[in-house]
């Protein structure tokens, strides 16, 4: 029992000087290291990635695609709220009591061996010819008369059909 405690002592009492020892002896280890440096992992030269692009012959990346319409995809999101406000009344109807399509009949034609009209998109201000099953803007030409001189369009926004008849 007396040799523990002359151990315990004299482990207390150079106690700095087996710490001083261990530092010593871990900074001999760290310049052993910088002074014999360890081999490189990969002895190979650094490829560059224009390299490694050149080397793959991958076709090229696809572009993303176009962003989608927002003002279309606003449309069809406020048209299913049931608590967005309708300043022409709750059944989308004017003061006329009528819905308006927004769309107007200007002309029937034959254009290379196929019947078009040319409609007119009062929101937009815009007209162009459009064939039969053309869709544009939330409308779509279904059908087109031009012996009556009639056009039916789906409107999207009412989701019904409306006839159009041309104007003078």
């Amino acid at each position: 029992m007396d040799t523990l405690r002359k151990i315990g002592l004299w482990i207390w009492l150079f106690k700095e000087l087996m710490i001083l020892v261990v530092l010593v002896g871990v900074l001999c280890y760290r310049v052993y290291g910088v002074v014999n440096p360890p081999p490189p992992k990969n002895p190979e030269k650094p490829v560059r990635p224009t390299e490694v692009l050149e080397s793959a012959n991958q076709p090229p990346v696809p572009e993303p695609p176009p962003p989608p319409d927002i003002a279309q995809s606003y449309a069809e999101i406020s048209a299913r709220n049931p608590f967005r406000y309708d300043p022409a009344g709750a059944s989308g109807a004017g003061k006329s009591g009528t819905q308006d399509p927004g769309i107007t009949l200007r002309d029937i034609k034959e254009l290379n061996g196929v019947l078009t009209a040319r409609l007119l998109v009062k929101s937009t201000n815009t007209d162009d010819w459009h064939p039969v099953d053309d869709a544009f803007q939330g409308y779509r030409v279904t059908d087109i008369d031009a012996a009556a001189g009639t056009v039916t369009v789906y409107v999207e926004e009412f989701k019904k059909s409306f006839t159009l008849s041309k104007t003078p």
